[in-house]
């Protein structure tokens, strides 16, 4: 079973995460155009007896969002057969990027739905998109 953990922390706009054989989350910056993957590779829960977990301290500035996401988007297969994976993906996030959480997920669950083409999804669309506002 895979287990992606975190904690946010508003006041001083930070975070602690922890994964545990999920998809690497993205740090989106639609200001500066920036992407990067917050590799921090770990077993799924329960693959070995004595697992040991690390966590990474993510740190906000403005125009981040955090983007959790489940394998089932990278994978989807649209009609032609091909595969979003992660280089289209990191392109989806820079291009459908806004300040609004709800408008960035809509927009990307858009544009998945685009791509599929028609096609039924071949596994689940998890996706959670986390932005701090200044408070």
């Amino acid at each position: 079973m895979t287990f992606q953990y975190l904690m946010l922390n508003k006041f001083d706009q930070t975070a602690i995460f922890s994964n545990a054989g999920g998809c690497n989350p993205f740090l989106v910056n639609g200001i500066t155009g920036n992407i990067t993957e917050l590799a921090l590779p770990a077993a799924a829960l329960g693959a070995f007896k004595k697992d040991a977990f690390t966590e990474m301290k993510i740190r906000f500035v403005p125009g981040d969002a955090l983007v959790l996401y489940s394998d089932g988007i990278v994978e989807a297969r649209n009609l032609a057969g091909e595969e979003i994976g992660y280089e289209l993906f990191k392109s989806m996030l820079l291009k459908n990027w806004s300040a609004d959480c709800a408008q960035y997920y809509n927009s990307m669950a858009t544009e998945y739905q685009r791509w599929l083409g028609g096609a039924e999804p071949q596994d689940d669309m998890t996706m959670i998109i986390i932005g701090l506002r200044n408070c």
